[in-house]
């Protein structure tokens, strides 16, 4: 797996072996390293055994690819259930707890039945019988028509 670059060079990829607590001999020419093994007095200890990667290479691309279909058909199936986890948990999160709403503030009933002094209902002008005013409406002028019915 030796490839010719343009000085005219070999070039192949490799993994060198080597005793632990020594390092390779620098090249004076380039910044490579040379296959000579020196000890920490600069005394050459052994050569370096060089091994060809590229099967390395290729069983090291090849378990990376598989683990990558792995952990991708994973998620793909995962991904119904974390989507409807985390929405769970938004739901959580966005609710007020329990009881908190009337300890805040106290919800009024604001349902107000006018009567007259006998007990029957109020009628307004139009007849009808009013159990309520409106949002909108003027109490006075309500309680008004009232007194007028019943005078």
């Amino acid at each position: 797996m030796a490839s010719a670059d343009m000085s005219g060079m070999d070039r192949e990829l490799m993994w060198v072996d080597y005793p632990a607590g020594t390092r390779l001999s620098q090249s004076r020419a380039s910044e490579g390293n040379r296959g000579l093994v020196l000890g920490d007095d600069n005394a050459l200890v052994t050569h370096a055994e060089l091994f060809p990667a590229a099967n390395t290479i290729k069983v090291v691309a090849g378990a990376s690819f598989a683990v990558g279909v792995v952990v991708c058909a994973v998620a793909v199936k995962a991904a119904p259930y974390i989507k409807s986890g985390l929405s769970g948990l938004r739901s959580k999160l966005n609710r007020t707890p329990q009881g908190t709403a009337s300890e805040e503030a106290p919800v009024l009933d604001t349902t107000i039945t006018l009567e007259r002094i006998d007990g029957s209902p109020a009628r307004t002008p139009t007849g009808p019988v009013r159990r309520s005013p409106g949002p909108s409406e003027d109490l006075t002028a309500l309680a008004d028509t009232a007194v007028s019915d019943g005078a």
